[in-house]
């Protein structure tokens, strides 16, 4: 959340000034997941008119593509899961899923899944509720709580689906693309990407190395 007097100057004027729509730009097209207000709403002659300029700038960057996307090892230090991250987006994106699954523990990996801006929805899958309300800030996030499976990490991965089958969110024929952990699915470092396609009767997952014949 990027919240330090994005507005300021319009506590006393109707209008902003460039450098402040620049810095809220900015923030979004770095991978911010909420730009906020507090003094220029609480305190400020002109809240409606600020509330109004950000929403206009926050609507008008995100028609654009996330410019600070793409991932170079070689002009800067790139942390593990952030390139898993930046893999499993670029997987989703390829082979157009309908959603983006990330088992999430402590909510850093579904957070840097969230700031490279992908296409589908993403779902963090937990097993802890605390996780689950970390999840919810997340741009284009949502979540389902599943039972960690200790000895079968892609077996937590197919629980998921499944819930989010039986809640509506998935449906038959449905692809997703799943980023999770080993030996646990949730609590261990993320270290696997996996594809799954729903069977026509939505009781069953196949996992699948070619989704070309469902395009």
């Amino acid at each position: 959340i990027v919240a330090t007097q994005m507005l300021e100057s319009m506590v006393g004027c109707p209008t902003p000034t460039r450098a402040e729509i620049t810095d809220i730009a900015t923030a979004i097209r770095q991978g911010t997941s909420c730009v906020m207000l507090s003094g220029e709403t609480a305190a400020g002659k002109y809240p409606v008119e600020a509330v109004s300029t950000m929403a206009k700038v926050a609507r008008q960057v995100d028609l654009h593509p996330l410019v600070e996307r793409k991932v170079n090892a070689a002009k800067r230090k790139v942390s593990a899961l952030r390139a898993l991250a930046h893999a499993a987006v670029t997987v989703a994106e390829d082979l157009q899923v309908n959603r983006l699954l990330v088992a999430c523990n402590s909510g850093s990996s579904v957070a840097t899944v969230a700031a490279l801006r992908p296409r589908c929805m993403v779902t963090a899958i937990c097993d802890r509720p605390e996780a689950q309300h970390r999840a919810t800030i997340l741009r284009g996030v949502d979540s389902v709580l599943v039972e960690e499976n200790g000895a079968l990490p892609r077996q937590t991965m197919i629980a998921a689906v499944k819930a989010l089958v039986a809640d509506g969110r998935l449906q038959p024929l449905h692809k997703v693309a799943c980023l999770y952990g080993f030996p646990t699915a949730i609590r261990s470092p993320k270290a696997s990407i996996s594809c799954f396609v729903i069977n026509a009767t939505g009781d069953d997952i196949i996992e699948s190395e070619d989704f070309s014949s469902l395009r």
